[in-house]
């Protein structure tokens, strides 16, 4: 839920995931999409498609797209091409969250360069190489994307967090990070940064404007 109490610690910079706070998925579209190259009914391919270990792979950045493709087409039985699967897989990428896009840029019309904005995703090379189609603006909203798959850590591994907390280059309690899952905001938390769960853009709004942010 959003903070309900000032932050002891000033905050000077945003950091946001992607996936479910500024980009809407569809893990159900994407599986729709592969369940037309596949002998498994819907229902068996919701049940085989799993976070598994090349999926963490992939998006560490340990597996190439072509090797998750085909860890894909066995698991999922489908008989595809690389670029049918690609074609289906970047159907989780529904769009834009436009309601918390435009406060983004509103909020960046404001401060300008005062408030850093930052975001920072468990992807893989697939996505973000197809999210400037579906989500034109969150290459130029954010003044650097961090991505598990360029790290080599994911969330809520606790290092991907200090790494992303390296890079930014400022203290971890001055940096307000935006998460639809509660791992993700727990494992902030303990790496010393502010957390919010999002569980939509009201939770968004209302954490920016307690935090000063929003009029």
């Amino acid at each position: 839920m959003p903070i309900s109490a000032p932050a002891k610690t000033p905050v000077h910079a945003l950091l946001f995931d992607l996936g479910g706070v500024i980009v809407e998925t569809s893990v159900d579209t994407m599986l729709r999409n592969l369940q037309a190259y596949s002998k498994f009914s819907l229902a068996q391919i919701r049940a085989a498609f799993t976070a598994d270990a090349p999926y963490q792979q992939f998006e560490r950045g340990e597996i190439t797209t072509a090797q998750y493709y085909d860890h894909l087409a066995q698991t999922l039985h489908l008989n595809a091409s690389h670029a049918q699967i690609e074609a289906g897989w970047n159907g989780i990428l529904r769009g834009e969250i436009g309601e918390t896009v435009q406060r983004l840029q509103a909020l960046r019309a404001r401060f300008g360069a005062k408030v850093p904005l930052y975001a920072f995703s468990n992807t893989n090379s697939a996505h973000q190489l197809a999210w400037p189609v579906t989500c034109p603006h969150v290459n130029t909203l954010f003044d650097q994307i961090f991505t598990s798959h360029a790290l080599g850590l994911r969330k809520p591994e606790p290092a991907a967090y200090h790494k992303v907390v390296q890079h930014i280059g400022l203290p971890a309690a001055s940096i307000l990070f935006f998460d639809d899952l509660q791992p993700n905001v727990d494992a902030a938390r303990a790496a010393g940064l502010q957390a919010v769960r999002v569980h939509g853009p009201a939770d968004v709004a209302l954490t920016l404007q307690q935090a000063g942010f929003l009029a």
